[in-house]
């Protein structure tokens, strides 16, 4: 059996207990599943930046995303700042 914050996990509730960190957390599914399964959060992608890029696109704000990949609002701003500026080096 396994344990995440010292409480034991049926590995049938896996699934569960990744939603219910999503909910509680407001995190996205893989930051869940990484810590439920490792106790540690899943390492942000490229990928990652891509979406919070779209987030702000939509109007969220740098706090709301933060809260949502588990990390600063600072973090967010950087990464998005930092992904335009590679977008911009590969335009012709």
């Amino acid at each position: 059996m396994r344990y995440a914050y010292n409480i034991p996990l049926h590995d049938g509730y896996i699934g569960y207990y990744a939603l219910a960190l999503c909910i509680l957390r407001n995190c996205v599914s893989e930051q869940a599943l990484g810590l439920v399964e490792t106790g540690e959060t899943v390492r942000l992608t490229e990928k990652d930046s891509e979406d919070m890029l779209w987030l702000k696109e939509q109007a969220l704000y740098y706090r709301q995303i933060g809260e949502m990949y588990g990390i600063t609002h600072e973090a967010v701003y950087g990464r998005i700042k930092k992904l335009k500026k590679i977008r911009q080096g590969a335009k012709p």
